[in-house]
């Protein structure tokens, strides 16, 4: 018996392209669209969250007069920080890394960059510093203010000359970051439960003219004594079936589009390191089955329970 309604139920969930096409396909491509924004709005959040985390840098440029000492003293500041437990790490760029690194990063200006050497690089040298919290911004910027030295001028004359170029730090692009992100949920998060609503809706109206198209058979099948859950149960599986259909396509095009998407982002904003698709598939996955297959039981549940009768 229950091989039979398993087989009459996968019949039924096959029929409806057939039954109703558009309005099938319609709740169809609906849901998954709605799905896939969803996998995605989930998929962003939690690559920002990934900023927050992991992209705590400070990078302060080295003016072109910075001699060996003034090095020197930047580095013994960035050890006491580290020392404190403000800074994670410290990584240190001369100006000749600083041009060779460009010159393997743009290989394609290689007859530009044949000009310059360690001495007359545009580029400076550098250290980048990576900060435990957000409050390690501040901290380094502090500490490296109003640093200055004495040096000897061309005519032997001692003169002041401040050994930072500039400082330049992720916290600001990241809190706008995080903003925009937040902003993005918010609309988000009024726009998908309200497609979600219309799915449902389209999904019950879809189920209701199998309900109808099934008048005899559903009449047939009281007069043989079937219960009001089991013949209920052929039209939930239809429902459920919309919903895990349009749950394994949105899965299949959020994973097909992901890594374009998400690396156009990053190569826009500059700043971070996209996650792996691998590090947000059990996440993703789990929001398209779960809303996918609620919705999809949702609304054959509201037509079951209005157009067929328990008596």
């Amino acid at each position: 018996m229950k091989k039979i309604s398993l087989k009459y139920s996968l019949s039924g969930c096959l029929k409806l392209f057939f039954r109703n096409p558009i309005m099938t396909l319609a709740s169809l491509c609906l849901l998954a669209s709605t799905l896939v924004v969803f996998a995605f709005t989930f998929a962003v959040t939690h690559n920002i969250d990934s900023i927050s985390e992991n992209e705590g840098n400070v990078c302060i440029f080295l003016s072109d007069e910075c001699d060996e000492e003034g090095i020197s003293a930047v580095r013994d500041i960035l050890s006491e920080l580290t020392d404190e437990g403000v800074v994670d790490y410290v990584d240190y760029v001369s100006k000749s890394e600083a041009l060779e690194a460009q010159k393997e990063r743009y290989p394609e200006y290689s007859k530009l960059f044949a000009s310059f050497t360690a001495e007359n690089s545009p580029f400076k040298a550098s250290y980048t510093v990576s900060v435990v919290d957000e409050y390690g911004y501040s901290k380094v910027r502090r500490a490296v203010n109003n640093l200055t030295f004495d040096k000897l001028d061309s005519e032997g004359m001692p003169v002041l000359y401040d050994p930072i170029y500039q400082v330049y730090d992720d916290g600001e692009a990241i809190t706008e970051i995080e903003n925009l992100g937040d902003n993005i949920v918010g609309v988000l998060g009024l726009l998908i439960p309200i497609t979600l609503l219309v799915c449902i809706v389209l999904i019950s109206a879809v189920v209701r003219m199998g309900i109808f198209d099934k008048r005899e058979e559903i009449s047939l099948m009281r007069l043989i004594g079937t219960t009001h859950k089991y013949i209920s149960a052929q039209f939930i599986f239809e429902g459920l079936f919309i919903g895990l259909l349009s749950s394994v396509g949105a899965i299949i095009v959020v994973r097909l589009m992901y890594n374009s998407i998400i690396t156009k982002i990053a190569e826009g904003i500059k700043l971070f390191t996209p996650l792996d698709f691998s590090q947000i598939a059990v996440g993703v996955g789990a929001i398209c089955l779960i809303f996918g297959i609620l919705s999809g039981v949702t609304g054959s549940l509201i037509a079951t329970a209005r157009y067929i009768r328990k008596d």
